[in-house]
């Protein structure tokens, strides 16, 4: 390092090169002097790029990636003065923190707002760290915390002042940009660095799907790893391996389940889809339903169901007792939003020529949240076909006499947790008498599902429902048994 006149200090490259006399003897020297000023200035630049994030200033994924993979060589290499480790010692952890809902803070206000958002929470967390702890931004809205063993000794001391509690203090509070509150809700996976830990990617890893559990499980969570986890999201995939092959596979089969009006006589069925794995045998709809939901899957499952309800409705034709029978079909949000659901649903009846008055398409109370005017403009082009709509699930959620009025629904489904505790007295009983009377007033057909005993059969007649569905009037049951079944009847 050199000085200029001013005294301000400068790096400076010297080279120092020997003058040579004609004997082959150093006789002076020559010393050249370069200003280096830029060329560090260039690579502290270069190495803030690769190491720190622009927006926040944190460490970024590059760094913490080192500096565990460092945490992990030290654990492997001891000094010599050092203590052996035993085999339950942590040499650390991380925190995988992911901001629940911020997409909404981007797409409602702006990136510039968001930037300020991230900004905001990285000068909190990095307020939280002590000792050798270090936080980064990972990417997007994730940031990492890396804990030190004595972060663990206190959060396992269950001190009061432990960094996880400093962490979920300092996320706790909202944060004001340009005189407006944005509360701040983040998600926390917890993976600790142990004996069996083999790189950093393991520990991320883990990390990170702990992170999803706390996700699950309502946000606003914070979630300890497990090999529980691992071996969940192993069977996860797997199951999800499968559900690709299951249609290709023909391993899907169409339940049926009888509506009757009040005299008895079978109106139309509920189609329930059922999967026949060829190891695991049936594999409830209650596990694979949201898979296929997250997975994008349920698309192509769906539409399996709409033209397998059609060819069933196309047979019916010619039965005495099944001929006018309607087809409910149970259509998911992500499916119903798709461009080309309407197109794929006119090509399907006019392919295999089945009235459209006899398929009915059961849409749930929470698809009518969002979107309304294209669920309105998609419901008419359909009921143009000549398709009916029945409201599935209603009085769960999010009841509202507007949709009714203002979307072409020609059914309202009473609930089953409505029916399941019906008697002559309690609140239940009052509510599905209410949600009839409003049916009907709109000109709606009425039906209540999940009738199991004959008191609750007669109990909602007496509220004027008009169809009936549930165990004690007919399980969901093969084509061949429901045909069969009414068949029998008929003789």
């Amino acid at each position: 390092m050199e000085s200029k006149k001013d005294g301000a200090v400068y790096p400076e490259l010297l080279s120092i090169s020997a003058v040579y006399d004609t004997n082959g003897d150093a006789v002076n020297y020559v010393a050249i002097a370069k200003d280096i000023t830029s060329v560090k200035q260039n690579e502290r630049t270069i190495n803030q790029l690769s190491f720190y994030d622009s927006l926040t200033c944190l460490p970024n994924r590059k760094m913490v990636l080192e500096h565990v993979e460092e945490i992990l060589t030290k654990r492997k290499t001891p000094s010599t003065n050092a203590p052996k480790a035993h085999k339950s010692q942590l040499f650390g952890a991380i925190l995988f923190i992911d901001l629940d809902n911020f997409k909404n803070i981007n797409d409602t206000k702006g990136h510039p707002i968001g930037d300020l958002f991230l900004q905001q929470v990285a000068v909190r967390l990095s307020e939280c760290m002590e000792d050798r702890s270090m936080v980064a931004r990972f990417g997007g809205d994730e940031f990492i915390v890396v804990l030190t063993p004595s972060n663990l000794e206190k959060i396992q001391a269950k001190h009061e002042e432990n960094i996880i509690h400093k962490i979920q203090s300092a996320l706790s509070s909202p944060i004001t940009l340009n005189e407006e509150s944005f509360d701040v809700s983040s998600s926390i996976g917890f993976a600790e660095i142990d004996h069996i830990t083999h790189t950093a990617a393991d520990v991320f890893k883990n990390a990170e799907l702990a992170m999803y559990e706390a996700k699950a499980a309502g946000r606003s969570q914070i979630c300890y790893y497990s090999v529980r986890m691992q071996e969940k999201l192993l069977s996860k995939m797997n199951l999800e391996l499968a559900l690709r092959d299951a249609i290709t596979n023909d391993e899907f089969e169409l339940y049926y389940q009888p509506q009757f009006d009040r005299l008895g006589n079978i109106q139309g069925v509920e189609a329930l889809i059922r999967w026949f794995h060829p190891t695991q045998g049936l594999i409830s709809p209650m596990q694979f339903i949201p898979l296929a939901e997250e997975s994008k899957l349920i698309i192509s499952i769906g539409d399996w169901v709409i033209r397998t309800a059609c060819l069933q409705l196309k047979k019916w034709q010619t039965s005495s007792n099944l001929q006018h029978a309607t087809i409910s079909v149970n259509v998911s949000a992500l499916q119903f939003s798709q461009d080309d659901f309407v197109t794929s649903v006119e090509a399907i009846l006019r392919e295999i020529d089945v009235p459209p008055k006899q398929l009915q398409i059961e849409l749930t109370e929470s698809m009518l949240v969002a979107d309304k005017e294209i669920i309105a403009h998609k419901m008419g082009e359909l009921k143009q076909l000549g398709i009916q709509f029945s409201l599935d699930d209603f009085g769960t959620g999010y009841s509202s006499l507007s949709y009714l009025q203002k979307l072409p629904f020609d059914q309202l489904k009473i609930d089953q947790s409505f029916v399941r505790g019906l008697s002559s007295h309690d609140e239940d009983s009052s509510l599905a008498f209410a949600i009839a009377a409003m049916g009907s007033s709109l000109g709606l057909e009425v039906i209540a599902e999940g009738v199991e005993t004959q008191a609750q059969l007669d109990l909602l007649k007496q509220c004027g429902c008009d169809l009936f569905q549930g165990y004690f009037l007919g399980y969901p049951v093969p084509v061949s048994e429901l045909e069969n079944r009414f068949s029998q009847r008929d003789r």
